[in-house]
């Protein structure tokens, strides 16, 4: 699942995308977009304009985010090694990607050309797990690993600008927080972290924020009061809000 600022984009098993909009009464409805892709989806990532799609075979598919039907652009075999995740940079223009040997390749978004790099990008320890974007346009990436680290990178200068290790096993879900100043990730340990992404040493961690449920997902979110949370989605189908502070 993922998003832009017009609608929510949900991806099944059996291949087919799906499309829906908030109507004036927040009700969750479909826009008319039942789409099959050619392979399941294993991550995406919207922009205003495009939806990006890794799916099981290998192959980056993008496509038009009001039409899904219109298929933009496609590339096989985008990474040196088996592709597992990625996360766009509107910022600089670039689409990075994580394989299985944990490399990471930057691709440029136009010509799907790999760019060149001051150094070999890659995990701390292990196979790329997820990835994400700030939502600034992506000027950091940050990037989970199958051992448990989260790296970050400067997308402009292509650089590793910190990591942290708060997690024991394989990172399920990252995210950026509204200032892009936190990231938070959750993991197969059932461990919920949060990271200052000027100060890894400025970090919290929550154990079995789920109880012993996995946690299959997480979010940030500023209430209109100006409050800070974070919400949780376990495999035991509850949801769970927590103080970010």
């Amino acid at each position: 699942m993922t998003s832009n600022s017009n609608f929510i984009f949900v991806s099944s098993e059996d291949q087919y995308l799906n499309a829906y909009s908030l109507d004036e009464n927040n009700q969750l409805q479909s826009v008319g977009a039942h789409i099959k892709n050619e392979g399941t989806l294993k991550m995406m990532q919207a922009t205003d304009k495009f939806l990006y799609g890794l799916t099981f075979k290998g192959e980056l598919v993008i496509r038009n985010a009001d039409n899904l039907s219109e298929v933009v652009k496609t590339k096989a075999d985008p990474a040196k090694a088996d592709a597992v995740c990625l996360a766009v940079s509107e910022a600089t223009n670039t689409i990075w990607i994580g394989d299985k040997t944990g490399a990471v390749t930057v691709l440029d978004a136009e010509s799907l050309a790999p760019v060149e790099v001051p150094a070999p990008l890659k995990t701390k320890l292990g196979a790329a797990s997820y990835m994400a974007a700030s939502n600034d346009g992506g000027n950091l990436i940050a990037l989970g690993d199958a051992k448990g680290f989260v790296s970050i990178f400067d997308a402009a200068s292509k650089t590793l600008k910190m990591y942290y290790a708060k997690h024991q096993s394989k990172i399920y879900g990252i995210e950026f927080n509204a200032e892009n100043s936190w990231v938070q990730s959750v993991s197969q340990d059932k461990i919920l972290a949060m990271c200052n992404v000027e100060n890894r040493d400025d970090h919290r961690t929550l154990q079995n924020p789920n109880g012993a449920a996995l946690v299959a997902s997480s979010c940030f979110y500023t209430s209109p009061a100006g409050e800070n949370f974070v919400f949780t989605a376990g495999a035991d189908c509850a949801l769970r809000k927590f103080r970010a502070s």
